[in-house]
């Protein structure tokens, strides 16, 4: 299992879509391998839904459910960063649930970053 600490990855304020981009790229990354990991947020001292929204719950339009809870874990995380986190997985969970064209038009968007890079 390939661990990975927010804090050297982001800093100790985890606030931006981009930034949460540039966890999710790693996650993806490793996911699309078949590879574990961990993402301890140890350190991290500000956390939004902005930045999990873009390195957690996007990740929803990308794979099966299954797949990311069997594939990551997390550790680090305040009981209100636990809280926060939990209704960002939650909301994914069901906006991507409703509407299988947002799945398909996530992966749109995943791809043209990826050509944009």
């Amino acid at each position: 299992m390939q661990m990975y600490k927010i804090l050297d990855l982001c800093g100790p304020h985890c606030v931006s879509i981009e930034e949460g981009e540039k966890v999710r790229k790693i996650i993806v990354e490793n996911l699309s391998n078949g590879k574990t990991i961990e993402l301890d947020f140890d350190g991290v001292q500000t956390l939004t839904s902005s930045f999990l929204n873009s390195a957690i719950g996007r990740l929803y339009g990308e794979f099966e459910k299954s797949k990311i809870e069997n594939a990551i874990k997390v550790k680090g995380l305040d009981k209100s960063d636990e809280a926060l986190m939990a209704i960002v997985i939650k909301n994914a969970i069901e906006f991507y649930a409703k509407d299988p064209k947002a799945r398909e038009a996530a992966k749109d968007v995943i791809k043209d970053l990826k050509e944009d890079s």
